[in-house]
Protein backbone atom coordinates (compact mmCIF):
# COMPACT_ATOMS: atom_id res chain seq x y z
CA UNK A 1 0.00 0.00 0.00
CA UNK A 2 1.50 3.51 -1.10
CA UNK A 3 0.61 7.02 0.10
CA UNK A 4 -0.34 9.22 -1.62
CA UNK A 5 1.17 12.28 -0.15
CA UNK A 6 0.06 14.90 -2.57
CA UNK A 7 -3.83 14.19 -1.42
CA UNK A 8 -2.89 13.93 1.95
CA UNK A 9 -1.64 17.53 1.63
CA UNK A 10 -4.19 18.69 -0.09
CA UNK A 11 -7.23 17.45 2.58
CA UNK A 12 -4.36 18.95 5.29
CA UNK A 13 -4.96 22.59 3.55
CA UNK A 14 -8.55 21.47 3.20
CA UNK A 15 -9.08 21.07 6.79
CA UNK A 16 -7.09 24.39 7.71
CA UNK A 17 -9.12 26.09 5.81
CA UNK A 18 -12.45 24.76 7.07
CA UNK A 19 -11.25 24.80 10.45
CA UNK A 20 -10.50 28.41 10.65
CA UNK A 21 -13.10 30.33 9.24
CA UNK A 22 -13.87 33.90 11.17
CA UNK A 23 -10.08 33.91 9.51
CA UNK A 24 -10.86 33.01 6.41
CA UNK A 25 -11.29 36.13 3.71
CA UNK A 26 -13.55 36.21 0.11
CA UNK A 27 -10.81 37.78 -1.83
CA UNK A 28 -9.31 39.09 -5.04
CA UNK A 29 -5.79 38.24 -5.86
CA UNK A 30 -4.66 41.02 -8.32
CA UNK A 31 -1.41 41.10 -10.42
CA UNK A 32 -1.05 44.24 -12.23
CA UNK A 33 0.73 44.95 -15.33
CA UNK A 34 4.63 45.46 -14.33
CA UNK A 35 8.21 44.36 -15.88
CA UNK A 36 10.63 42.77 -14.26
CA UNK A 37 14.28 44.22 -15.00
CA UNK A 38 15.15 41.37 -13.04
CA UNK A 39 14.23 38.43 -14.90
CA UNK A 40 13.14 40.20 -17.99
CA UNK A 41 9.76 38.84 -17.97
CA UNK A 42 6.49 41.37 -18.81
CA UNK A 43 2.65 41.13 -17.73
CA UNK A 44 0.97 43.24 -20.50
CA UNK A 45 -2.11 42.92 -18.80
CA UNK A 46 -3.21 43.05 -15.21
CA UNK A 47 -4.83 39.35 -14.35
CA UNK A 48 -7.28 39.37 -11.07
CA UNK A 49 -8.77 35.87 -9.57
CA UNK A 50 -11.05 34.79 -6.31
CA UNK A 51 -9.55 33.77 -3.99
CA UNK A 52 -10.08 32.70 -0.28
CA UNK A 53 -7.69 33.89 1.69
CA UNK A 54 -6.34 32.48 5.06
CA UNK A 55 -5.24 35.69 7.08
CA UNK A 56 -3.32 35.67 10.60
CA UNK A 57 -1.17 37.86 12.22
CA UNK A 58 2.57 36.70 12.77
CA UNK A 59 3.53 35.99 16.06
CA UNK A 60 5.40 38.47 18.38
CA UNK A 61 8.57 36.67 17.96
CA UNK A 62 8.98 36.58 14.45
CA UNK A 63 9.19 40.13 14.63
CA UNK A 64 13.01 40.37 15.15
CA UNK A 65 12.87 38.63 11.65
CA UNK A 66 14.72 40.59 8.95
CA UNK A 67 11.93 42.72 6.76
CA UNK A 68 9.03 42.13 8.81
CA UNK A 69 6.84 45.17 10.20
CA UNK A 70 4.83 45.50 13.02
CA UNK A 71 1.13 45.29 11.59
CA UNK A 72 2.28 42.79 8.27
CA UNK A 73 0.27 40.11 8.23
CA UNK A 74 0.57 36.16 7.31
CA UNK A 75 -1.88 35.12 4.40
CA UNK A 76 -2.23 31.22 3.09
CA UNK A 77 -3.66 31.20 -0.19
CA UNK A 78 -4.08 27.76 -2.08
CA UNK A 79 -1.88 27.31 -5.27
CA UNK A 80 -4.84 25.84 -6.97
CA UNK A 81 -6.69 28.61 -6.93
CA UNK A 82 -4.37 30.39 -8.21
CA UNK A 83 -3.72 28.47 -10.97
CA UNK A 84 -0.44 29.94 -12.97
CA UNK A 85 -0.10 32.67 -11.45
CA UNK A 86 2.71 33.26 -9.15
CA UNK A 87 2.72 36.15 -6.26
CA UNK A 88 5.37 38.28 -5.97
CA UNK A 89 6.07 42.11 -4.01
CA UNK A 90 4.14 44.41 -5.98
CA UNK A 91 0.83 42.24 -5.90
CA UNK A 92 -2.05 42.68 -3.81
CA UNK A 93 -5.45 41.28 -2.39
CA UNK A 94 -8.30 43.33 -2.21
CA UNK A 95 -10.92 41.62 0.13
CA UNK A 96 -14.46 41.57 -1.25
CA UNK A 97 -16.18 41.90 1.69
CA UNK A 98 -15.26 45.21 2.50
CA UNK A 99 -12.59 46.25 -0.04
CA UNK A 100 -9.72 46.13 2.37
CA UNK A 101 -6.52 46.11 0.51
CA UNK A 102 -2.88 43.81 1.52
CA UNK A 103 -0.15 44.63 -0.31
CA UNK A 104 2.31 41.12 -1.13
CA UNK A 105 5.74 42.54 0.19
CA UNK A 106 6.73 38.69 -0.31
CA UNK A 107 5.80 35.40 -1.01
CA UNK A 108 6.95 31.38 -1.15
CA UNK A 109 5.20 28.39 -1.73
CA UNK A 110 5.44 25.64 0.20
CA UNK A 111 7.71 22.20 -0.72
CA UNK A 112 4.36 19.88 -2.27
CA UNK A 113 3.17 23.14 -4.09
CA UNK A 114 -0.49 23.41 -2.63
CA UNK A 115 -0.22 26.60 -0.52
CA UNK A 116 1.28 29.61 -0.50
CA UNK A 117 2.55 31.73 2.24
CA UNK A 118 2.30 35.75 1.64
CA UNK A 119 3.83 38.32 3.92
CA UNK A 120 1.40 41.37 3.58
CA UNK A 121 0.42 44.74 4.78
CA UNK A 122 -2.40 46.38 5.07
CA UNK A 123 -2.54 49.61 2.40
CA UNK A 124 -4.22 52.38 2.27
CA UNK A 125 -3.64 53.27 -1.29
CA UNK A 126 -6.41 54.18 -3.56
CA UNK A 127 -6.88 52.43 -6.54
CA UNK A 128 -6.54 54.94 -9.52
CA UNK A 129 -7.81 52.96 -12.60
CA UNK A 130 -5.25 50.73 -14.92
CA UNK A 131 -3.17 52.09 -17.22
CA UNK A 132 -5.13 52.56 -20.66
CA UNK A 133 -4.55 55.57 -22.54
CA UNK A 134 -6.43 58.74 -21.85
CA UNK A 135 -8.80 59.68 -23.76
CA UNK A 136 -10.13 63.24 -22.42
CA UNK A 137 -8.72 65.47 -20.42
CA UNK A 138 -9.99 69.03 -18.62
CA UNK A 139 -8.24 72.12 -19.77
CA UNK A 140 -6.91 73.92 -16.58
CA UNK A 141 -5.96 76.68 -18.78
CA UNK A 142 -2.12 77.40 -18.58
CA UNK A 143 0.58 78.28 -16.74
CA UNK A 144 0.61 82.36 -16.57
CA UNK A 145 0.48 83.30 -13.29
CA UNK A 146 -2.64 84.37 -11.32
CA UNK A 147 -4.74 87.15 -11.91
CA UNK A 148 -7.75 86.77 -9.80
CA UNK A 149 -7.90 85.28 -6.27
CA UNK A 150 -10.60 84.57 -3.73
CA UNK A 151 -10.81 85.61 -0.31
CA UNK A 152 -10.98 83.16 1.98
CA UNK A 153 -11.23 84.86 4.97
CA UNK A 154 -8.40 85.48 7.65
CA UNK A 155 -6.28 83.00 9.69
CA UNK A 156 -7.04 84.35 12.91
Amino acid sequence: MTLNLQRLGQMAVDAVFAAGADAVKAAMFVKPASFSAATGQMNAAEVSVLVTAFVTAYRLRDLGLLGLQPGDERVLLRASELGSLTPAAGDYLIQTADGLRRDVRSARVDGAGLLWTLQTALSLNEDWGDLAVVTATEDRDELTPATVTEDWMTLS
